[in-house]
């Protein structure tokens, strides 16, 4: 393997570029996936064009992938190894209050991978990428990298219906045709419930 890797950077408003990483090491509690796809999320394109309210460049994009798990580090799950997931990028700290109260949604040092200023925390539009083994679902094998790759995105209206209750019989409408709204998954779960 080459010690190096291509990597999309938003480098600056209106500026997206691919670049030569390193290929990071995971460490503790961490894999390193081998992206097969990553997502562009509606976010990626509002701080691109410097209309997202928390997100600015330079960063290095990608919270919407799947892939391989191609190698654990020390006290993480090493069989994952070879597994296809899907990887959940928000990473809370498992400590502050909202946390341990099981709203880890709602973390106080709440961090998202691949929406990160800092740097610590890269995305995905890349060749690799390391993350909390925590972080990582595996996938169905009868689920194409193309569906899973929307996992991500999909969880939000999921989410959505699931405090809506029992929508059995109800007439809902879809406000928006974003990318989520308008992928044959959307599309296929939609169908399925109605």
């Amino acid at each position: 393997m080459s010690a190096t890797m291509r990597q999309v950077l938003v480098a600056r408003l209106n500026e997206v570029t691919v670049i030569d990483s390193a290929i990071p090491e995971p460490g503790p509690g961490e894999v390193r996936v081998a992206v097969a796809l990553a997502g562009i999320c509606g976010s990626d394109t509002h701080a691109v064009a410097g209309h997202h309210p928390l997100l600015g460049p330079p960063y290095l994009p990608g919270h919407e992938l799947v892939g391989r798990v191609e190698e654990a580090g020390a006290g993480a799950d090493a069989s994952l190894v070879g597994s296809r997931v899907v990887v959940k990028p928000n990473v809370d700290c498992g400590e502050c209050v909202n946390c341990r109260a099981g709203r880890s949604n709602a973390c106080q040092e709440l961090q998202w991978i691949g929406c990160d200023p800092s740097g610590a925390l890269p995305g995905g539009m890349a060749q690799y990428v390391v993350v909390p083994e925590r972080n990582v679902f595996p996938v169905p094998d009868e689920v194409s990298d193309v569906d899973a790759v929307l996992v991500e995105c999909l969880a939000t209206p999921v989410h959505a219906a699931r405090i809506a209750g029992d929508l059995t019989g109800a007439k809902v409408v879809v406000i928006g045709a974003g990318p989520s709204g308008s992928s044959r998954s959307s599309r296929r779960v939609v169908l399925a419930r109605a």
